[in-house]
């Protein structure tokens, strides 16, 4: 299973925009993660943007992370 912290992923976010991996919709960024070769999105780091994000699966702290910036974590 290939893993990425919503830290990495929130870093990541300008390039993966700048790439067409991820799209900008209204204040949020949307990002599936099979388009990135992630399974599973864990809970390390720091979370400074609103995400919309599509994985397999994530981790509770992950959720919890995603949702309080508004965002969504959304089980494929």
């Amino acid at each position: 299973m290939r893993v990425l912290s919503i830290g990495e992923i929130d870093r990541m976010a300008p390039s993966l925009l700048e790439n067409g991996k991820a799209i900008r919709e209204g204040d949020a960024i949307t990002l599936n993660a099979d388009q990135i070769g992630i399974d599973k999105i864990l809970g390390s780091g720091k979370t400074t943007l609103k995400m919309n994000i599509t994985a397999r699966s994530f981790s509770a702290q992950a959720k919890s992370k995603i949702e309080a910036m508004g965002g969504k974590a959304l089980v494929i």
